[in-house]
């Protein structure tokens, strides 16, 4: 939790403390080191639920030393100390059925702690959800973390107001409103920025900006300032995701068959890409098994025995371009390919600082000068051959064609020249933004 540390202690704290001293000193000392890794200098102005919850039912029973009964008793502690300075809500917090729970499941074994926990946590609602626009990474940036807690902070008053419902059908949508605003709105203090642009500007500065990738930031640095910020879908967006629409209407209406092998049924394939005449199998038709590809690897449809079957998410995609352009930007540059994401997002930030139509085989050579920096920084190990990383490059330039980035061909050349479309560049963009803005994650 962030705040600026008060020139003054906090009065309420103090009282608080010398009261809980008095009646019992060892309880005091136990709350006073709990209150010092939560909120250190900041006093109470500092705490707020979320945060409460996060350290009593995650940071105390798997960072702190002692078993359960220890660390009950530290939240025992702090119980009394919040009675004392008049926090009803945060007192039952720490005497709640669910911290005997969580810590005992801890105790038991941590990833089932772990799992208690984040359950708890979020049925709380008092947790800032995930929102359209942003999802919150497990690795933060100082803004990212402070607008974090600024929305755990908006949220819990808003809830303790009632004008966001804890529970309920509705209790999500509110809370996703509530934060999606708070990290919408212009900021005169911040010259008119909102924190989330604030927080997309620290992730591409952190995606792109890392001293030890030499090569990688000399590749990337033509195209950084072309996706600093969004810009919608341009004219053409629709026209050139025609084919993955009609996909996801099939999937919708029922009538994407499937063959026995989980492929799109050769006149399925041909109705894809508004083609007539005849087919015997998906990989006949250019660009079709990446569209079936796509809407599975985005949870735009499953497969249902012989059939595509689409999600709501993939019903809703249909319904808007801006959508489905998000979906098939994020697909592009994220290895939606098959290919490893760092080949993915350098060969679309070559593409699109190349205008000059380079070919397959030439983008081989500087993405191979990429792995082969990582290879040595990992430990010495040898980059992937180079004819592995030409199919690669092969089906990253492979999807772009098939979401009408890249000028069709029945198929692909090494040697031919990968000419842009007239929104190539746009989803070129779009697509490296949607690597550079996508949170940050630690493995488990």
């Amino acid at each position: 939790m962030s705040a600026a540390e008060p020139s003054t202690p906090d009065p309420v704290l103090v009282d608080a403390m010398a009261r809980l001293t008095v009646e019992d000193p060892d309880a005091a000392a136990a709350a006073a080191d709990a209150l010092d890794w939560m909120v250190g200098a900041a006093g109470l102005a500092a705490l707020n639920q979320a945060g409460l919850q996060q350290f009593v039912w995650y940071e105390l029973p798997f960072k702190w030393l002692g078993g359960p009964s220890r660390h009950l008793a530290v939240a025992a502690a702090l119980a009394r100390f919040f009675d004392l300075a008049g926090l009803d809500r945060y007192a039952a917090v720490c005497r709640s059925p669910v911290t005997d729970e969580v810590v005992t499941a801890f105790a038991v074994d941590a990833p089932t702690g772990f799992d208690r926990f984040q359950a708890a946590h979020a049925a709380s609602g008092v947790v800032p959800p995930d929102v359209d626009d942003l999802q919150w990474g497990d690795l933060m940036g100082p803004v990212e973390f402070d607008a974090f807690w600024s929305s755990a902070v908006t949220l819990e008053l808003a809830v303790e107001a009632g004008t966001v419902p804890r529970t309920g059908r509705s209790a999500p949508g509110a809370r996703q409103a509530l934060v999606s605003a708070h990290l919408t709105r212009a900021r005169p203090e911040r010259f008119g920025e909102t924190l989330l642009q604030e927080i997309e500007t620290e992730r591409i500065a952190a995606w792109y900006d890392d001293p030890l990738e030499r090569a990688r930031a000399q590749l990337l640095e033509p195209v950084v300032g072309e996706i600093l910020t969004s810009s919608p879908p341009p004219a053409g967006a629709a026209r050139a995701l025609r084919p993955l629409r009609r996909l996801l209407s099939a999937a919708a209406d029922g009538t994407a068959r499937l063959t026995a092998t989980g492929r799109l049924a050769p006149g399925v394939a041909l109705h894809v890409v508004g083609r007539t005449g005849a087919a015997r199998r998906e990989d006949e038709v250019p660009g079709v098994a990446d569209l079936r590809r796509l809407v599975l690897a985005r949870r735009l449809a499953r497969r249902s025995g012989r059939r595509l079957v689409a999600t709501r998410r993939g019903v809703a995609a249909t319904e808007s371009t801006e959508a489905l352009w998000r979906e098939a930007a994020g697909h592009l540059a994220g290895g939606g390919a098959g290919a490893d994401p760092v080949v993915a997002e350098l060969v679309v930030a070559l593409l699109l600082a190349d205008r000059s139509e380079p070919t397959i085989r030439s983008l081989v050579r500087p993405v191979q000068i990429v792995l082969a920096e990582d290879a040595r920084r990992g430990g010495g190990g040898r980059p992937p051959p180079d004819e592995e990383v030409a199919a690669q490059v092969e089906a990253v330039v492979g999807l772009a064609r098939a979401l009408g980035a890249v000028r069709a061909s029945h198929r692909l050349d090494r040697d031919e020249p990968v000419r842009l479309t007239a929104v190539g560049p746009d989803l070129l963009r779009a697509a490296l933004r949607s690597r550079a803005v996508a949170p940050r994650r630690r493995p488990r």
